[in-house]
């Protein structure tokens, strides 16, 4: 609670995993299906489900996108992604 009684507000965020899927010097790139991104390549990936384990979230969404099932997933790195203006989500992306 804020001093004046009222509920404090946190900005909404999501966790969004990518995976680099590497064969000698080849990355897998996927093609977007959906605005406001259609049809540029990108790294395979999308949102962890709520209560999903993050390389669970990296397995399942690699089999999505691409059909290839993953047995390891080894954390790469992450990324803090916000918006000047508030005007989306807070974005944690975390690379495989």
């Amino acid at each position: 609670m804020t001093q004046s009684g009222s509920k404090k507000e946190y900005p909404s965020s999501t966790i969004i995993v990518f995976c680099f899927i590497r064969r000698g010097d080849e990355t897998l790139l996927v093609e977007r299906a959906f605005p406001p991104y259609r049809g540029m390549r990108t790294i395979p990936g999308g949102h962890k489900q709520y209560g999903e384990e993050i390389t669970a979230a990296c397995r399942r969404e690699m089999r999505e996108e691409t059909g290839l099932v993953l047995h390891d997933c080894h954390l790469a790195g992450y990324m803090q992604v916000h918006r000047e203006d508030r005007t989306g989500p807070e974005a944690l992306c975390i690379y495989f």
